[in-house]
């Protein structure tokens, strides 16, 4: 009797764990494909002949689409963080790409991977790397752009494939369901081949084929798919504002489309909602997709956006239209002074803070391109939106007051990250350019000399490249032993510069008894990462010391290129 009931006992367990398997199976995966530079506006949803190539076109068809998204950072990696702890960066603290998030969040991967979902990120950009911390409890977190020379964004269908790779080995949508990110900056290339039209519809087509790949491998119907803008497109041409300061609606309403997995059967949803939501609901949503929750009370609260699409048209909906959304940017600039600037969407405004203490007022209803600066405007009624503008004032850091020294040096590297991106942009311009860009601090000068190599240059160019060559000669110690005739290995103890050492030991290879094809090779090598470090410097110059790789104190010029005549060759 005893021995049927243990055997009772064992089929019982058998027959729940596979209940169980079962039921992990049937839970929904989560997939983000967060991109770059995609404004709100670029999403229409309208019939277009080519719609047979656009994976926007076919998400449309199947998704809720939100057109007042509101990114929480003109910075990629602050939206990031936000997209995967629904919090805005002052809280998250994760402001630029070389910050790190603040190690008391919770991020959505930890409470995926809590849940038993396989999980993966995978980042096209060097905007968006490990030491951000965001890499925390992914299975995968694939950043090896950031380890390609002259590499500053992966191609979307390479991602793809990767992410097939993945899904094949880690057995993801089958024993388990996935969360996977795939962040690509494409849209954001530094270009003079092609427009941004172009480049946005080279990037459709590849989702057409990755959402239709999804759709042969099974993956599609049981799938949270969510296409979302980490940042709009910094189109119009304001005055002292960039990509990276712009806090204007071109440059911070953000599509964002989500397909809610369905049963075999069920009709796609097609609904567009116009309420105002940010990227901090976005990332709570998923934490709630993933694992129960309730929305927030604080001053700029997060909702969870599955309250919407159960509820449609009910008072869920209506009860935030008033909520305020909140947007930063944040200085890239080397020195120390305030770093943030906000903007506060309420109502109909947007309040775009403009010094310590003051706002520019936009009606964004009547004003849809915010060209008209109501803050002086007596009859409009703001007083209502005080108390949030107050909040961000306090958040503001004002450690140091900007002083006319400091004012001087932000001027000067505003000047010297715009001749870094014309460079990058402007073809036809490169030769002007050139002649602005003899500074050794300025990456620039390295394609001034290469130029010089080859053709004549100005002869003011010429004249401070001379005074250049001089002071960098005199300041090195390896020079005097480059002259001698025959050099000793303890004569290498006073050169303390790596690549000029091992231009010594291949060119005096006989003199110290080495390989003089080996050290050729290895001097090879390391001057070809030195000419990637240049090319990469100024490209994190060209998107406005994104990288934080500028301290402005450093001297560029390595002074083998006054010396070794093949320096340039390839």
């Amino acid at each position: 009797m005893h021995s049927l009931r243990r055997v009772y006992y064992i089929l019982f367990i058998l027959q729940t764990l596979a209940w169980t398997s079962c039921q992990k199976n049937n839970r929904p995966s989560v997939l983000v494909i967060a991109l770059d530079k995609l404004s709100s506006d670029m999403v229409t949803c309208t019939e277009e002949s080519n719609v047979e190539k656009s994976g926007l076109a076919l998400l449309c068809k199947q998704s809720i689409r939100f057109t007042h998204s509101y990114t929480t950072s003109t910075q990629a990696a602050a939206a990031m963080g936000s997209l995967l702890t629904g919090e805005y960066p002052f809280k998250h603290k994760l402001y630029r790409s070389f910050d790190r998030v603040h190690p008391q969040m919770t991020s959505a991967a930890k409470i995926a991977k809590d849940n038993n979902y396989v999980t993966s990120f995978f980042s096209g950009s060097p905007f968006i790397l490990k030491k951000t911390g965001l890499s925390d409890y992914f299975d995968l977190f694939d950043d090896s752009i950031a380890s390609l020379p002259n590499e500053y964004d992966q191609d979307f269908k390479q991602q793809a494939q990767n992410f097939f790779q993945w899904i094949n080995y880690s057995g993801a949508g089958n024993s388990h369901p996935f969360f996977s990110i795939i962040y690509n900056s494409e849209l954001n290339r530094l270009s003079n081949s092609e427009t941004d039209q172009s480049g946005f519809e080279k990037l459709d087509e590849k989702l057409h084929q990755f959402f239709l790949d999804m759709k042969n491998k099974g993956l599609w119907e049981n799938t949270y798919v969510i296409v979302v803008g980490l940042n709009g497109s910094n189109r119009f041409n304001r005055y002292n504002l960039n990509a990276s300061n712009n806090l204007h609606s071109e440059n911070t309403n953000v599509a964002t489309l989500i397909k809610l997995p369905r049963q075999k059967g069920d009709e796609g949803i097609n609904w567009k909602n116009d309420l105002r939501i940010s990227l901090t609901d976005l990332g709570y949503t998923l934490r709630c997709i993933i694992a129960t929750c309730s929305n927030t009370t604080e001053l700029f609260p997060v909702i969870n956006l599955a309250d919407i699409w159960k509820t449609q048209n009910s008072f869920e909906m209506k009860k935030i239209v008033d909520r305020p959304i909140l947007v930063q940017s944040t200085k890239t600039f080397p020195l120390s002074f305030t770093q943030h600037r906000f903007s506060v969407l309420h109502s109909n405004y947007n309040f775009i803070q403009t010094n310590e203490s003051n706002f520019e007022i936009f009606n964004t209803i009547s004003d849809k391109s915010e060209l008209t600066d109501l803050s002086q405007h007596k009859n409009e009624n703001t007083s209502d939106s005080k108390i949030y503008l107050d909040y961000v004032l306090a958040l503001e850091n004002k450690s140091m007051a900007m002083n006319s020294q400091s004012n001087e040096s932000l001027l000067a590297f505003d000047s010297l990250t715009k001749l870094n991106l014309d460079y990058w942009t402007l073809v036809s311009s490169k030769e002007a350019i050139l002649q602005q860009s003899v500074d050794e601090q300025n990456p620039l000068v390295y394609y001034v000399l290469q130029k010089s190599n080859r053709q004549k240059i100005s002869r003011k160019s010429d004249d401070q490249l001379l005074k250049l060559r001089t002071e960098i000669l005199q300041n090195n110690s390896c020079v005097a032993l480059n002259v001698r005739y025959k050099i000793t290995k303890d004569d290498l103890k006073i050169c303390t510069d790596d690549l000029f050492l091992q231009y010594l030991l291949f060119t005096h290879a006989n003199d110290l008894d080495l390989s003089q094809e080996k050290n050729k090779l290895l001097y090879s090598v390391m001057k070809s990462a030195y000419k990637s470090n240049i090319n990469r410097l100024s490209m994190n110059l060209a998107y406005n010391n994104a990288w934080g790789l500028y301290n402005g104190s450093t001297n560029l010029l390595h002074p083998l290129i006054f010396i070794d005549s093949t320096f340039f060759d390839n």
